[in-house]
């Protein structure tokens, strides 16, 4: 699963709509946060469960799940059957 530090700018270019939390802002520097993109919250959660607020291991480092982009951001629609 591919994953990208980016600062809180990077949501006011892509402008996605958010399906569940929020997404980055400047109070998040204090401590590793992460949006999932639809692919990354059903692998890791399943479609429907709630995870904001939840935790996960990113290279070693708790990353606490702070908000879920729509299915629609480029890159990250599901794979074709």
């Amino acid at each position: 699963m591919a994953a990208a530090f980016v600062s809180e700018n990077y949501f006011s270019v892509l402008a996605p709509r958010f399906v569940a939390g929020r997404g980055l802002t400047s109070s998040d520097t204090s401590h590793d946060v992460a949006v999932l993109g639809y692919q990354a919250w059903v692998r890791l959660f399943g479609d429907a469960a709630p995870a904001v607020g939840r935790s996960l291991d990113l290279n070693g480092r708790p990353v606490e799940i702070v908000g879920r982009v729509d299915l629609h951001v480029a890159g990250d629609a599901p794979a074709a059957a």
